[in-house]
């Protein structure tokens, strides 16, 4: 089954969440499919090692660093040893679903320079948001309908939404997405690195959208989003990811990054992927773009999303300066709010277009739950 270059290269950047790693290991090496799975593990222990020895796939490969390495870095490195000609990045405790390979047969045969899923499965693995909550999946009803989309015109409508929810734009996804491997090397050349700034999700996502003009977008997921304890998505939902920029994960040996000086300096799921998204157009030399930011806009979203540390982003704009003035925000933070009220209204008005299963315990029982609701 080996080839040298496979259709697909699987890449996986893990640290410290080996019982997730070796789970997915498992469950994506059980479909039988011309792939390359690429770990590269950053973990304090050699437990995925000690796993894979008596395994015999040589569609694995595995690579341990022992140096501790931030989240961006870990995916860049990891990123230069893919050789599919397709790649599509997933977390630890993330998965593929089956419809995977014939999406991947598509592109190729049709020689797309991606293809982006509108949405993904998501399962919350058990004791994922407290000690002892429950195993739950949550699957999108999905048409199957294909839109085609061009990259630079989905970044410009984005800038202009302040960058708040990059997901809710049609761009490219390396990150439960597939991206041609020749776009990444692009990236590369003129970049110097496949991911940067300090998210490596939407560094990609921005990055490869200014290097496809049209691309099919998907109403069908191809993967599975997991949210263990420690994953970020789980943080989230608790409450957690934002305080003071110095307290930031993703920042870790990074005491040289230049910060974005249109990004207030607040740690933030909005910041975060707000000062990313501007790095990567700086870095690929498109900074003319930054014309379409949208800063009032953002703030609106960031203060709106992050009521519990107002004060202190209020207190670092007025340090920093970085609103388009008074009358500006208060426009937009009104519009924001009436916009995510109205959101709210809608989804309990409106049948929900997803399904809520509880109780899956593991990957099978989750696979096993998708193909029954898409029979």
């Amino acid at each position: 089954m080996e080839q040298e270059n496979p259709l697909l290269s699987i890449a996986i950047a893990t640290r410290n969440r080996e019982e997730y790693c070796i789970k997915a290991i498992q469950h994506i090496l059980s479909f039988e499919f011309d792939l390359e799975l690429i770990i590269q593990d950053n973990s304090d222990t050699l437990k995925i090692k000690d796993f894979i020895s008596n395994m015999n796939d040589k569609r694995l490969k595995y690579y341990y660093v022992k140096e501790h390495l931030n989240e961006v870095d870990n995916m860049d490195q990891l990123i230069k040893k893919v050789s599919g000609k397709y790649v599509i990045m997933l977390g630890d405790d993330d998965t593929i679903l089956p419809n995977l390979f014939s999406i991947v047969e598509w592109a190729n045969k049709n020689n797309y320079c991606a293809v982006s899923p509108k949405t993904t499965v998501t399962y919350i693995w058990p004791n994922a948001l407290y000690r002892g909550s429950i195993g739950k999946v949550i699957i999108p009803k999905s048409s199957s309908k294909v839109v085609y989309h061009n990259g630079k015109r989905q970044l410009k409508k984005m800038l202009k939404n302040g960058i708040i929810n990059y997901n809710s734009f049609f761009l490219p996804k390396l990150y439960h997405g597939i991206i041609k491997r020749e776009i990444l090397e692009k990236v590369y050349f003129i970049t110097g690195r496949y991911c940067g700034g300090v998210s490596p999700d939407i560094y990609a996502a921005v990055s490869t959208a200014l290097l496809c003009d049209n691309y099919p977008v998907i109403d069908i997921p191809i993967s599975v989003a997991g949210a263990c304890y420690e994953s970020a998505t789980a943080e989230r939902m608790r409450g957690g990811h934002r305080g003071k920029l110095s307290e930031a994960p993703q920042l870790y040996n990074k005491s040289d990054y230049k910060w974005n000086s249109l990004m207030p300096k607040v740690y933030s799921v909005e910041t975060i992927w707000g000062e990313t998204a501007l790095h990567a157009l700086s870095d690929m030399q498109y900074s003319s773009f930054y014309k379409y930011y949208n800063s009032g806009c953002f703030i609106a979203g960031l203060i709106g999303n992050n009521i519990p540390i107002v004060k202190h982003i209020i207190t670092m704009l007025k340090k920093e300066n970085v609103s388009e003035g008074y009358f500006s925000f208060i426009f937009h933070l009104l519009f924001f709010s009436i916009r995510k009220g109205v959101a709210r209204i809608i989804r309990k008005i409106i049948p929900k277009n997803y399904l809520h299963i509880e109780h899956i315990n593991s990957l099978e029982e989750l696979i096993n739950s998708y193909q029954l609701v898409n029979k």
